[in-house]
């Protein structure tokens, strides 16, 4: 079962397990205090397992989308015989939704996902406590990902207290742990990712003109905003399936060559495996 691109041993126990252990080096309750903490996307259980192994107080959630992950956590909890461990197979934003028995129950949420921070900011904060916090394990610098989520934070109610340098020793690694207070409720539904990420509600200034789905013009309409590929990544505002690869290829092409309209949305118009796609954009339709 691969579980992780690490598979060396010293390097699994520096990266993985050292590392995991960072956070309660940062936040020193973690080591005394009886906490509730929820792991979204633990992956093959890191931080949250070793986290637990060392201080066995804790009350440890883990949240992953992959059933197979899930099921090796569960022989794993029960090999290593740990209590107060609970484990979901479930995706981040339904479990922590509006009606979600989850919604807000956590003193700590931790994620150490590789996604963009407003978009993790978006899938944790839900579930902290008011006055709970959201943990962001970064190997990357911050201040980027830091300027980019402050509208998200500030809508779901979200403030950093601190941002740590953390190096690892003998690579000399540096990680940035990101503590993020929960100072208000988060709202039921919210666009947090207004402007960083591509919703239903994208606007932009462009050449003096705003462009609006959701109230565009004939001028608007004609106008192109181009973005890097690396801006477009899965939204879960808008409907999607999974298409036929050489279709993405194609399709991503177009977008290098002749800029993307904004919203943009797309869906099967055949069974998937066919090259087909359809894009729907403010302006209208097209096929491709």
């Amino acid at each position: 079962m691969n579980l992780t691109g690490i598979t060396e041993r010293d390097a699994v126990y520096l990266k993985h397990f050292y590392d995991s252990l960072t956070l309660a080096f940062e936040v020193p309750a973690l080591q005394t205090d009886v906490l509730s903490l929820c792991d979204v996307g633990s992956g093959a259980g890191f931080p949250s397992i070793p986290l637990k192994i060392a201080f066995p107080q804790l009350q440890i959630t883990i949240v992953d989308s992959l059933n197979k992950r899930i099921e090796f956590l569960n022989r794993l909890v029960a090999k290593l015989d740990l209590e107060g461990v609970a484990l979901y197979h479930d995706r981040a934003e339904t479990f922590g939704g509006k009606r979600s028995a989850h919604r807000a129950q956590y003193d700590f949420v931790t994620a150490r996902a590789v996604a963009p921070l407003n978009i993790l900011a978006e899938l944790c904060l839900p579930l902290a406590k008011l006055h709970g916090h959201f943990v962001a394990m970064k190997a990357a610098q911050t201040d980027t990902e830091l300027a980019q989520a402050e509208t998200a934070l500030e809508l779901l109610g979200g403030r950093v207290v601190a941002d740590e340098l953390v190096t690892l020793p003998e690579s000399g690694d540096e990680r940035h742990i990101l503590m993020i207070e929960k100072i208000k409720q988060t709202p039921g539904r919210i666009h947090a990712n207004r402007g960083h990420r591509i919703n239903n509600h994208w606007e932009e200034k462009h050449n003096g003109t705003f462009f609006n789905r959701k109230k565009t013009t004939p001028e608007s309409k004609a106008v192109v905003q181009e973005v890097p590929l690396t801006a477009i990544v899965p939204n879960r505002f808008q409907p999607r399936k999974v298409f036929a690869k050489d279709a993405i290829d194609d399709l991503a092409q177009t977008i290098k060559e002749h800029g993307l309209l904004q919203p943009i949305i797309c869906v099967n118009t055949k069974p998937v495996n066919t090259k087909s796609l359809q894009v729907n954009v403010a302006s209208g339709r097209c096929s491709h």
